[in-house]
């Protein structure tokens, strides 16, 4: 779901916490430090706010998951728009696992 590549992965029962993030924003695309820790910020906050979305399956069928979000685009989106990417992919994730 462009702007984001997702990758994921089952982990083991014994970890801790049933839900991790990876979030990656590339050095070639943004140039800046301070706009590549702006768009990982808005992506963390997205995914905070929208996490039942996919813990609350998590904990029905008893599965813990490492997601990674790699932002592959050069633009800066604005909050609206990253929150409803990363909706859309945890509900897709959601329906997957």
């Amino acid at each position: 779901m462009p702007p984001f590549s997702v990758k994921w992965i089952e982990m083991p029962e014994n970890q801790k916490h049933p839900l991790q993030l990876l979030v990656i924003v590339p050095k070639r695309f943004f140039k800046k430090a301070v706009d590549r820790n702006r768009l990982k910020r808005l992506i963390r906050e997205t995914f905070r706010i929208h996490k039942e979305i996919l813990s609350n399956p998590l904990k029905d069928k008893n599965k813990k998951l490492a997601i990674m979000l790699l932002y592959n685009s050069s633009e800066m989106k604005s909050f609206a728009e990253v929150e409803t990417k990363v909706s859309l992919i945890l509900q897709f994730l959601a329906r997957n696992i």
